[in-house]
């Protein structure tokens, strides 16, 4: 969830998920939480490098 300045749409469709620009989601099967949390983190940071 975002207060609006961090489109997380665009984050989430980046791991196959989608929404709208301040509630989206993602369903990781079958991915370990260290291994989910790390591709989070790797996302958010390609966001911020392009945004």
């Amino acid at each position: 969830r975002s207060m609006g300045l961090i489109n997380v749409q665009l984050i989430m469709e980046k791991m196959g998920g989608g929404g709208h620009q301040t509630m989206a989601a993602t369903q990781l099967r079958g991915v370990e939480m260290e291994k989910a949390k790390a591709l989070l983190f790797e996302t958010i940071d390609d966001y911020y490098s392009t945004h």
